[in-house]
């Protein structure tokens, strides 16, 4: 009776540690979680909460863990056909991180280590990887180095089996004051010119009092470097990436200086065109009244001699021919409009409303369409960490606001 209790006991004790054995074979023992930088490979360190020398990984690092040898080869044991290295996902506070494969890196001077590595990337080509990094990024405070839980789990297992707190910096300080000096620099640069030169204004003569009116199409040029220049800055300091210009942008801001170069052209050509226009009339009719003249002269040189007489009908008849073209000519001039007044700045939000006497409303829907844009433009880039990639639709309604706006200064602006 003693020995069968004894037996029993003696199995349930093998099965109990079996199944712990099996248990813990079945997960990783990771450590020494660190991040090493792609240029020199040195493991990067920074100070966080005064405690210096702490851990830190910046985006484009490479995550290095160190796996149990053992702990490896149980694990994959366990499950040959899911417990496989490249199954492995890193996790950031407890966000998994889709489409980033684990690889192992050789053999440490360690045989019983070996080590995991991961890209500290987003990744461009997969849209669950830029969501998590998305969600990740967006809970992370811009250049300060924020402690986070660093772990390793199985693809959508939701299991984590080890942790790290690791420092993730995004954008350092020298990085980040650099680009807030460029940016600054550009946009205090931009409102200088703007104001004490004619940058942003029409073209033409000067008025004698004031100054230019401004352009809208210029000003919408102006308008869409800023966000467009800030958030390159701005993206290239939370992700480290300088390929950042989507089709769309590029297609926006190709609009926006086709806009400008129109406009400009067409300003320039109303300015210039009936003046021009006049001043070869006025060539012409002075040629012909210096030949006219020329043949008076001639006509009187000639007198009243009978054997002259021919001779003077072919000038008198040379000469009614030139007085026919002249008075041609007074006419065109006549009918041709009067230069157009030399236009005045009349503030800068009448100078890009108002066309002619009068709001315009070609200037107000492109001003409407430009300002909601450039919002839905910043805020996307906040959101998302990325620029909009405006579809070939919307590319095609500012186009069109932008055309009708280039296609009114014909006959609404009269050369004003």
């Amino acid at each position: 009776m003693f020995a069968r209790i004894l037996l029993t006991a003696l199995l349930s004790s093998f099965i109990v540690f079996h199944n712990v054995a099996g248990l813990q074979a079945a997960e990783l023992k990771a450590t020494n979680f660190r991040c090493l930088t792609p240029d020199t490979g040195d493991v990067r360190t920074g100070t966080i909460n005064a405690k210096r020398d702490h851990k830190v990984c910046r985006i484009n690092d490479y995550l290095h863990i160190d796996i149990d040898s053992a702990s490896l080869v149980a694990w994959q044991s366990a499950d040959a056909n899911a417990n496989k290295v490249d199954n492995l996902r890193m996790t950031v506070d407890g966000q998994e991180i889709p489409d980033e494969q684990a690889y192992i890196y050789g053999v440490s001077g360690d045989p019983s280590v070996k080590t995991l590595v991961f890209q500290f990337a987003r990744n461009n080509d997969s849209q669950e990887n830029l969501d998590a990094w998305k969600t990740v990024l967006t809970r992370t405070k811009l250049f300060e180095e924020n402690l986070k839980s660093i772990g390793l789990s199985l693809n959508g297992s939701g299991n984590i089996m080890g942790e790290a707190l690791v420092g993730v910096e995004i954008g350092s300080y020298w990085r980040t004051a650099f680009a807030t000096v460029i940016f600054l620099a550009m946009v205090a640069s931009l409102i200088g010119l703007a104001v004490k030169t004619g940058l942003l204004r029409d073209h033409g003569p000067a008025p004698s009092s004031g100054k230019r009116p401004f352009s809208l199409g210029k000003t919408q040029m102006a308008f869409w470097l800023v966000p467009v220049f800030g958030s390159f800055l701005y993206l290239w300091l939370v992700t480290g990436e300088t390929d950042l210009i989507t089709t769309g942008v590029l297609g926006l801001i190709g609009i926006s200086g086709t806009t400008g170069v129109f406009a400009t052209a067409i300003t320039v050509s109303k300015a210039n065109g009936s003046a021009n226009k006049r001043a070869t009339l006025l060539a012409e009719k002075n040629t012909l009244e210096t030949e006219m003249t020329s043949l008076d002269q001639e006509i009187t040189a000639l007198g009243d001699d009978a054997a002259n007489q021919p001779e003077k009908l072919k000038l008198e008849t040379k000469k009614t021919a030139i007085s026919t073209q002249l008075a041609k000519i007074n006419t065109d001039m006549e009918a041709l409009p009067a230069s157009p007044a030399i236009r005045t700045s009349k503030g800068f939000f009448r100078d890009l409303l108002i066309s002619g006497d009068d709001v315009s409303m070609s200037r107000f829907q492109m001003i409407a369409w430009t300002v909601s844009l450039g919002f839905v433009f910043v805020y996307s880039v906040y959101a998302n960490l990325q620029m909009t990639d405006f579809s070939a639709t919307l590319l095609g309604l500012i186009g069109l606001s932008s055309g009708t706006y280039v296609g009114f200064k014909f006959p609404t602006e009269d050369g004003k």
